[in-house]
């Protein structure tokens, strides 16, 4: 989180390479919500607080009401954090618009390597 200068610091400290993330909420949201609906994201089972955050994740009606918005800040560091990794390492590489669905597989697995990642 590039709010986290602090911690940034202390992982450069101790020679951690260290990146920022790409935290625009919108374009974040909408990114990953077109690898969930194109079948490009699978999270194991295992990940239960991120499924658990997943599950719980709304949009604030109040301040939607007002014509503004903006999901609740709460129960969500698992899924900022997924977010903030796959926008900030895959973002630019992808259209946000992009409707091309992954390359079907055995067990509709997605291998990034089709969209030349390694």
């Amino acid at each position: 989180d590039p709010s986290a200068e602090s911690f940034s610091i202390e992982l450069r400290r101790k020679k951690i390479r260290c990146l920022e993330a790409e935290n625009d909420v919108y374009p974040g949201i909408t990114f990953v919500t077109n690898l969930i609906s194109n079948h490009q994201l699978v999270v194991l089972s295992d990940c239960v607080n991120l499924i658990s955050e997943m599950e719980m994740y709304v949009w604030d009606s109040k301040k939607a009401a007002r014509g503004i918005e903006e999901p609740i800040k709460a129960n969500d560091h698992a899924i900022d954090a997924m977010r903030y990794a796959l926008f900030s390492a895959f973002g630019k590489r992808f259209s946000l618009d992009a409707q091309k669905p992954a390359p079907q597989r055995p067990g509709n697995v997605v291998d990034l390597r089709d969209y030349g990642f390694k």
